[in-house]
């Protein structure tokens, strides 16, 4: 085999740079989807206790604490525009919730 072949090289050129577009394509498709589902979003609403809403969601991919110093949870791969934010209160039931892209200004909580 002639390394040294123009066809050669043109078809590994060609091969890496469809394989490149491929994986933008997956990886801008993939950032774009939601962070839950849109049936597990319907099944949330204030007033669920956190083991309820892990029923329904899945373990969170962070747990950490509100401004206000009352849990919060995030669902959403980091890699994702579209994070899931649950705020709790202080008897530990969704007080609040929001589903937004990070490319858009944070808006207020869904009471």
């Amino acid at each position: 085999m002639d390394f040294t072949s123009a066809s050669l090289w043109m078809i590994c050129v060609t091969g890496t740079a469809l394989i490149s577009l491929g994986f933008t394509t997956f990886v801008r498709w993939t950032r774009r989807s939601p962070a839950v589902s849109e049936d597990k979003l319907e099944q949330l609403y204030p007033g669920l206790s956190m083991k309820e809403v892990e029923d329904r969601l899945g373990a969170p991919r962070l747990k950490g604490w509100s401004a206000s110093k009352l849990p919060q949870w995030t669902y959403g791969p980091a890699i994702k525009d579209y994070v899931l934010l649950i705020e709790f209160d202080e008897d530990l039931r969704v007080a609040s919730f929001l589903h937004w892209s990070r490319s858009e200004p944070l808006p207020a909580l869904h009471d």
